[in-house]
């Protein structure tokens, strides 16, 4: 554990413990953001994230992609339900595991893009 000279063991016993992010240090997490939900999935799709023939699947992972959620575990639990909700209800012959890997993929993309404790969504950064 790295301390700051003077610091004491008193001192950090009052202070708020929480594990460093890349904003601590950089001015915004290094890599690129996509600019929108929308490209976002379109080069998703285009690298095989989603699978095509999954009806709907751009329109719903972009839904669920564009909420708003206070958190990145309530935002896994809204991408999850909301496209498992959809596929069960409208396209309940829709095979589990291509539901499976657009769920996976919505979430890993949520995840890279979008930081709802600092208040960065899709197209805060403009590259």
């Amino acid at each position: 554990m790295f301390l700051a000279e003077g610091v004491t063991q008193a001192q950090l016993d009052k202070g708020e413990r929480r594990t460093l992010d890349c904003i601590d240090c950089h001015n915004r997490p290094s890599h690129t953001f996509a600019f929108s939900a929308e490209r976002a999935v379109d080069d998703a799709m285009a690298a095989g994230g989603f699978d095509a023939k999954l009806p709907f699947v751009r329109r719903e992972a972009v839904k669920v992609l564009k909420a708003s959620y206070a958190t990145k575990d309530v935002a896994f639990a809204g991408i999850k339900g909301g496209l498992s909700t959809f596929y069960r209800e409208t396209y309940p012959q829709a095979p589990a595991d291509q539901v499976a890997r657009a769920i996976a993929t919505a979430q890993h993309l949520y995840e890279r893009n979008v930081f709802p404790t600092m208040k960065v969504a899709w197209g805060s950064y403009a590259n």
